[in-house]
């Protein structure tokens, strides 16, 4: 894991211009829900960055949400989204279907019964809906479905909008494309770090997106983190690069392979546990085994030359230099580690061992 720059964007930036120009999803309201809690998402957005910081990271004290209630004193408008070329016959039949008829006067043209609704609120309808109705569910609270579909529609698939240009700014966060969860994937995607299935308030909250491949985004999943033991390492506002958290060890055997642990003699036992979950749910036990075989294959007729050309001592004297140059860019990075276990390990550094690659690998 690495540090991210953090986004220089909140919600308020560009919540306006990302829903302007949108047509409502018919029967769902969508656009006009997620209008009316504006000013929820935008101070939750100030709670996540008030409990995660360089100091302390509590964004598990955050309570789990899929349900965000929607003000009752919203204008009804809002929801309806009627077009200013509907004829006055369409709107009635509208309103009555909607159980706004008796707030208005039908004998008025179209123009002042619009006028007309403008004062009428979401707690007007209240009393003349009942619970269950759909109309009653979609004007009481937003799900995480619209969340989700504003995420997708609004960001990811808003081709020539601001969402995209959001999302394309998100992403290039990340250094030379390389994810900050794994430190080995590519990075294709934004994963909502507080998963959007859960905590909806921060579906399309900046900071809570970050740069992933797809193999940590889908391994992630989503999750409730209760405790902070859960939370996996947040590269927006923590930075372990010093600390070294990796352990590699070579598997005595061919074709060599690798075996990979979190350092067990951390000081902080709350760290080495998020460390352990973290290494555990995306798999990269077995993702780092896969990489390191592959740096160790390519890397391996240079030891033999090195080999013979010096024997032992010169394979040592530039794995240690190898590994040196990698922890200069990454302390816990793959190379680092495959050229740190190879120096530790008494049955790789004798001459028998490596006369056995000689033979196995065929470099004789």
């Amino acid at each position: 894991m690495y540090k991210l720059s953090k986004p220089n964007i909140k919600i308020e930036d560009f919540f306006d211009e990302l829903l302007a120009n949108r047509q409502s999803v018919a029967g769902k309201f969508r656009l006009g829900r997620i209008k009316s809690i504006k000013s929820d998402l935008i101070e939750k957005e100030v709670q996540y960055n008030f409990v995660a910081n360089e100091d302390r990271n509590e964004l598990h004290q955050i309570v789990p949400t899929q349900i965000i209630e929607i003000p009752r004193d919203t204008p009804v408008l809002q929801f309806f989204n009627f077009p200013n070329t509907i004829a006055k016959n369409r709107l009635l039949e509208k309103l009555r279907d909607y159980k706004l008829i008796d707030f208005i006067d039908p004998t008025q043209t179209k123009n002042s019964i619009l006028e007309q609704l403008q004062v009428v609120k979401l707690n007007h309808l209240d009393s003349i809906l009942s619970a269950g109705e759909d109309l009653y569910n979609y004007i009481r609270y937003v799900d995480k479905n619209v969340m989700k579909e504003a995420y997708e529609d609004y960001l990811v698939k808003d081709s020539d909008g601001i969402g995209r240009d959001i999302y394309d700014e998100l992403m290039l966060l990340a250094d030379d494309g390389i994810c900050p969860y794994c430190l080995i994937g590519n990075v294709t995607t934004l994963d909502h770090y507080l998963p959007k299935a859960n905590y909806i308030n921060y579906a399309i909250t900046p900071i809570n997106l970050i740069p992933s491949c797809i193999d940590c985004n889908t391994n992630k999943s989503d999750e409730i983190y209760d405790t902070e033991e859960k939370l996996l390492i947040n590269s927006y506002f923590e930075d372990i690069t010093s600390i070294d958290w990796l352990e590699a060890e070579v598997v005595e055997a061919f074709p060599i392979t690798f075996k990979f642990n979190i350092n067990s003699t951390l000081r902080s036992s709350i760290l080495r546990s998020r460390l352990e979950r973290h290494f555990s749910k995306l798999e990269l036990d077995s993702r780092y085994g896969k990489a390191a075989s592959r740096v160790f294959r390519i890397r391996v007729k240079s030891i033999v030359t090195d080999y013979l050309s010096g024997g032992l001592e010169a394979v040592q004297e530039k794995l240690e230099s190898d590994k040196s140059s990698a922890e200069f860019l990454n302390l816990n990075s793959i190379e680092a580690k495959v050229y740190e276990s190879l120096l530790n390990s008494n049955w790789f550094m004798r001459e028998d061992t490596i006369e056995s690659i000689i033979a196995y690998y065929e470099l004789s």
